[in-house]
């Protein structure tokens, strides 16, 4: 059973999630915008279905102006 778990954990982690330092804009399909533990938390989904966690993002102002791009770029955004 631990070993099923740690297989799907591994395949979680190198063929679904982006660790990239810089993604360019023309990759990003959507943002998206879930909460945990009473915070905003946002994801980019790429074209090639894998996903980016934004865990640089302390405060509502940085995530309005990254909402506020996106949108001037035509990129699908959490209403």
């Amino acid at each position: 059973m631990l070993g099923a778990v740690s297989v799907l954990c591994l395949y979680l982690v190198i063929f679904r999630k982006d660790w990239r330092k810089e993604v360019p804009l023309q990759e990003i399909r959507s943002l998206k915008r879930s909460r945990a533990f009473g915070r905003d938390r946002y994801s980019l989904k790429l074209k090639n279905g894998k996903t980016r966690d934004l865990h640089g993002l302390p405060n509502r102002k940085q995530a309005e102006a990254l909402i506020g791009m996106l949108q001037k770029e035509g990129i699908e955004v959490p209403a």
